[in-house]
């Protein structure tokens, strides 16, 4: 019986596609326009009026967010993108991408 599920391991292993060395590990210059280390100013010459200045800021541990990009989509499913900000630097340490609204569920997804 573990022969049989060694060999579909790796058969199923061997039909995944490649993962670029490129993808492998390293860091991230940034997400989309932007770059770590940016200040709000240049967030805001980077995206022009698709930045937006939120009414009060979101609070995260060691960061917060003042600025958004509401009109994100990524495989079909539209995000909020939040610039979270180092408050002593003023400068960009995180992107977080929230969902707008949550996808419908897939067969794989549900429970039943």
């Amino acid at each position: 019986m573990r022969a049989v599920v060694a060999l579909v391991l790796l058969s199923a292993a061997a039909l995944l596609p490649a993962v670029p060395a490129s993808a492998q590990g390293g860091d991230l210059a940034g997400w989309d326009k932007a770059r770590w280390g940016m200040t709000m100013d240049e967030l805001a010459a980077a995206f022009g009026p698709r930045l937006k200045k939120l009414p009060a800021p979101i609070y995260y541990r060691d960061s917060l967010a003042m600025q958004i990009v509401d009109d994100v989509t990524l495989g079909g499913v539209r995000f909020v993108a939040l610039f979270q900000m180092d408050p002593g630097a003023g400068r960009l340490v995180q992107v977080l991408l929230r969902a707008r609204v949550l996808p419908p569920p897939t067969r794989a997804m549900s429970m039943s």
